[in-house]
């Protein structure tokens, strides 16, 4: 983070991360770990 407030910048490894809501995790439960149909959902809006 020091690095990103000093350059605007981050290492790449440190953005190579997901942040997942809470919303996500609920429908990953629904669908019982199935990660393609978030992505199925969002293109279907």
């Amino acid at each position: 983070m020091e690095q990103a407030k000093v350059t605007g910048q981050m290492a790449a490894d440190a953005c190579e991360g997901y942040v997942v809501l809470g919303e996500v995790w609920a429908l990953l439960s629904e669908v019982g770990g199935n990660v393609a149909e978030p992505r199925r959902r969002v293109a279907q809006r």
